[in-house]
């Protein structure tokens, strides 16, 4: 049962660094307030990791917490890549003018992307191939 509520922890915390991700593409704030609240959802989505990998003893730390980095920003990174290509492709440019005064900062949210996206990588490649195993309960 502690395994299921961690599992629920992690995606929470991987939707939260989706949401710090996709508030680096928005255009609408200004460049404090958008760091403001990236930071916001990047601690609030810290803490909420921790206590996911509280739940299993902190076992596999650096395997969980990569996979929730890579899952966010790869989910982000799909969003994004679909939100250009509806843009583009099924409206051809129609909607262009009305969505891009909101999403139209691709430098500092691909940067975030690609952050948060090496972040994890660096800690699935630390942690190596093997996985401690988890006591029967």
């Amino acid at each position: 049962m502690l395994r299921i509520f961690s599992i629920m922890l992690l995606l929470t915390a991987g939707f939260l660094y989706c949401s710090a991700s996709m508030t680096g593409f928005m255009t609408y704030m200004e460049t404090g307030e958008k760091v403001i609240l990236m930071i916001f959802f990047s601690i609030l989505a810290t803490i909420i990791l921790c206590g996911g990998l509280a739940l299993t003893s902190f076992r596999n730390w650096k395997r969980d917490t990569g996979i929730v980095l890579l899952s966010g920003s790869g989910v982000m990174a799909a969003a994004i890549l679909l939100w250009i290509a509806f843009d583009l492709a099924v409206t051809r440019g129609l909607v262009l003018r009305y969505i891009s005064p909101v999403f139209g900062d691709y430098l500092t949210g691909g940067a975030t992307i690609v952050g948060f996206a090496v972040l994890g990588w660096i800690l699935i490649g630390v942690h190596g191939h093997s996985a401690a195993p988890y006591p029967h309960q």
